[in-house]
């Protein structure tokens, strides 16, 4: 019986880091390094001809597929783009969470840039993001119901 409890002891946080290392699936991976690493937020309709580039695509499909504590996990990230990206999914999809982060990535002051419509690109802080996007019409394009009202916003 003490030799077992020794193994379990000894087991035990190995089995604990394997389960940390997964808690994102591949294909969300295998979207968010489409996503990320260019510095830029993109839109759904940008460049001259209103093309939908392959990184709002990708996010798209992050919007779709993601679930809670994956969106979550990428509100943390060392790319600031990866971080903004998050947090849009997350308004999206959970309201209510993203007003919990709300506050929390008001701090974020990394610089991006964003190109929203059109093919002006513009420099901003992950922090105001959060804010603008918000506040953007950009939130419903994935569902009708608003959420400029979230508990916890300060607008």
């Amino acid at each position: 019986m003490k030799k077992l409890l020794i193994y379990l002891l000894l087991l035990l946080p190995f089995a604990t880091f394997a389960q940390e290392g997964e808690t994102v699936r591949k294909e969300v991976k295998l979207l968010v390094k489409q996503m990320g690493g260019k510095g830029i937020v993109y839109g759904k309709f940008v460049g001259f001809a209103g093309t939908t580039p392959t990184e709002f695509k990708a996010f798209q499909q992050f919007v779709k597929i993601a679930d809670k504590e994956e969106i979550i996990f990428y509100l943390d990230d060392k790319d600031p783009t990866l971080r903004a990206y998050s947090f849009w999914a997350l308004a999206v999809k959970f309201p209510t969470e993203a007003a919990k982060y709300y506050k929390e990535l008001g701090a974020d002051d990394a610089v991006i840039q964003t190109m929203m419509g059109g093919c002006i690109i513009s420099p901003d802080k992950v922090g105001s993001f959060r804010s603008s996007i918000l506040k953007s019409p950009m939130v419903n394009l994935f569902k009708e119901k608003s959420i400029l009202k979230l508990p916890g916003s300060d607008f």
